[in-house]
């Protein structure tokens, strides 16, 4: 999502809009989008600055870290960035009632020319949303450790003592100290 800075005038803009991966530049993303990605961006401008709140929605495919079937995550953020010109002109520079800006905050950007590019800003937002260990729900009772079963799907036939090889020197440990 682009937006064109001399478009916007000084004070507050809502954009609502909905963008399909390849649309926003997602198409070389690790991510499968099942919709569209829904936003809703507040735009602040604030002479040449621009405060942008954008919320991002939209169901990404993830794979279940348990029993390992594909299911649909529901996305639901948002973030904020300020951008800031990157070659202000020198009057701007020298106004004492603007906060200072580095480079190191992550919420500011500098921007060049006449458009702010918001997609790599989405691209973050929804990559910190995601979970480290996605579950395709909370009771999920995931794969049999020695036959490969989903036990979601079908119960298996090793039982409940079985577990792999490895482990069997464990056990008969347990049985001694007995």
């Amino acid at each position: 999502m682009k937006i064109n800075v001399d478009g916007i005038n000084e004070g507050s803009r809502v954009l609502q809009a909905n963008y399909t991966a390849q649309a926003m530049g997602f198409g070389d993303s690790d991510f499968d989008f099942q919709k569209t990605v829904d936003l809703t961006a507040k735009v602040t401008r604030m002479g040449l600055d621009v405060l942008v709140e954008c919320e991002i929605r939209t169901v990404v495919t993830q794979s279940c870290c348990r029993c390992l079937e594909n299911f649909g995550l529901e996305v639901a953020t948002a973030f904020q960035t300020l951008f800031v010109p990157e070659k202000p002109p020198k009057s701007y520079r020298h106004d004492i009632r603007r906060p200072l800006v580095s480079d190191e905050d992550d919420k500011v950007t500098r921007y060049k020319g006449k458009e702010i590019d918001l997609s790599r800003g989405i691209l973050e937002a929804i990559q910190l949303f995601l979970p480290m260990k996605p579950l395709c729900h909370s009771g999920c009772k995931g794969l049999c450790p020695s036959c490969g079963v989903n036990r979601n799907v079908s119960t298996c036939r090793c039982g409940e003592g079985a577990g792999s090889a490895q482990y069997h020197p464990f056990r008969d440990l347990k049985w001694k100290a007995e």
